[in-house]
């Protein structure tokens, strides 16, 4: 019976922390606009948002034209992160207040960009965005990598440090 009850009970652990740490990219048809859902993480005192919403175009101007490129070449002047997300992802809306803090902190010596997934379907599939949020490290040389899942805080800072060095 105490066999059992371990067994359940590291079951039950096991599913609580990989089951809030990323979601399945599966787009939710739905007409309602929800981006309010979004900026609703981002502190109401503030004005200035410093995670950038961006749309499939933009991502094409501003990252890389990933549509017409052989190798992989970064358009932008400071290292980034674009974060794969929805906004009915439960572990996308709880790594969004994080990103925003970051991107402040970190404000000219990188970038946060937040791609959603529902709206950017054909570049989700590009990056092989199969699980959200997924953010993409992209720094100034050499290829950008794919993390999957919600990170703490501590480990993205860690990885920015490494990337902006």
């Amino acid at each position: 019976m105490k066999k059992k009850l371990v067994t359940l009970s590291l079951l039950l652990t096991f599913s609580l922390v990989f089951g809030t740490t990323s979601c399945t990219a599966k787009a939710k048809d739905s007409k309602k606009d929800n981006s309010t859902a979004t900026k609703a993480t981002i502190n109401k005192d503030e004005t200035k948002t410093y995670a950038r919403h961006i749309s499939q175009k933009e991502f094409i101007d501003l990252v890389a034209d990933y549509k017409n490129m052989e190798t992989w070449q970064y358009k932008g002047k400071l290292p980034a992160i674009v974060d794969f997300y929805a906004t009915w992802c439960g572990p996308c809306r709880q790594i969004a207040p994080i990103l925003e803090k970051l991107a402040k902190e970190y404000d000219g010596k990188l970038v946060i960009y937040k791609v959603d997934v529902d709206n950017s379907k054909e570049l989700a599939r590009a990056f092989e965005v199969k699980s959200i949020p997924s953010l993409l490290f992209v720094p100034m040389k050499g290829e950008p990598k794919m993390s999957v899942g919600s990170l703490p805080e501590k480990e993205l800072k860690e990885r920015i440090d490494k990337m902006i060095k």
